[in-house]
Order: C-alpha cells, then sequence, then structure tokens
C-alpha cells in the first residue's frame, strides 16, 4: 500500500490529545451523505468509549481512519446517540466507520484498515464482525467476505444493510 504523496500511511490511534481531532469530523463531513453524519457529541461519545478507534495518516495529514467497538452481535450501535456503553461479554466487533480521503482512495488504505480492525476482533476473541452498510456499500463488504443477515437498521436509512462476517 502506497499512498499517490509517496512512501507508507502510518496506522496510528487518531485522536491526538483531543477526542474529536477536527481531522476526523473533517472526513466523515467528506465521506458521508449529511443524514449520516452524526453530532460532534455523538461521534465524540463513540471515540471516547472505543478501544477500536484507528488513524491512517500522510505526517499530519489524515487520510483515513476506523472506528468500532466490542459489540453484542445482531444489535446496531444507534448512528446518534449522547450515551454509549461497552456491553460486559462482547461478541462481536462492530464497524462504525471506515473513512478514507477521496484523494487516498484506490491506494488499499481502506483494506489496511479493515485488516487492522481484524486483528483488533481477534485479540478482543470475537469471532463475528459486523456493520450496516451504507450508501450502496454492501459490494464492498461482500468482496471482503461479509454476507447480509436480516435485521435491525433502524435509523440509518431505508438502503442500509445488516452484514456479518465469521473470523474464524
Amino acid at each position: 500500500m502506497t499512498h499517490p504523496k509517496g512512501g507508507p500511511p502510518q496506522l496510528l490511534p487518531p485522536h491526538r490529545g483531543t477526542p474529536t481531532d477536527p481531522s476526523i469530523l473533517r472526513l466523515q463531513a467528506l465521506c458521508y451523505e449529511a443524514n449520516y453524519l452524526e453530532s460532534r457529541r455523538s461521534f465524540e461519545v463513540k471515540i471516547l468509549v472505543s478501544p477500536s478507534c484507528f488513524g491512517a495518516f500522510d505526517g499530519d495529514a489524515m487520510l483515513g481512519y476506523a472506528l468500532a467497538f466490542p459489540w453484542s452481535t445482531h444489535t446496531p450501535v444507534p448512528l446518534s446517540c449522547e450515551w454509549l456503553e461497552l456491553p460486559p461479554q462482547p461478541t462481536c466487533l462492530y464497524i462504525h466507520d471506515v473513512a478514507i480521503d477521496p484523494s487516498a482512495r484506490g491506494t488499499g488504505l481502506g483494506g489496511a484498515l479493515v485488516d487492522v480492525l481484524y486483528a483488533e476482533a481477534q485479540r478482543l476473541d470475537v469471532a463475528f464482525v459486523e456493520l450496516v452498510a451504507v450508501q450502496g456499500a454492501a459490494s464492498y463488504w461482500e468482496r471482503l467476505g461479509f454476507h447480509q443477515l436480516d435485521g435491525n437498521t433502524s435509523g440509518y436509512g431505508a438502503e442500509a444493510v445488516w452484514m456479518q462476517r465469521l473470523l474464524r
């Protein structure tokens, strides 16, 4: 994986001193339609409770981020919330966001962030990774081994697709 500016981006925790780095909010706004944008508070809550939030940087420039949670299978994380409590016995890693700056798309950065999340799922000793695919992304996730489930995607829009991948 090489970024067009040369050299591989570094994968690091994204928040450097503050729970909502302005770069994360900028990428969220670049990558998601208005109805998927969360309030700053909702996003901050998710970043603060997540042990699985990673940023991809080229120097100081954030090119992408991945936000996931240890969670319970078949239960989507609310899109907008003011409070979030992680389950005591998670059964999956729930991928809430993988967002890549348009300038870095097609470089393999998204796949690299997803690989980091798979390693997180293994570290957490959960067998499943789940997500709600939005904006037509279900085909991307299917190429990565996810399959569609019947499930509650309330709050994510009519075209949202609940998806799961078995890791072991």
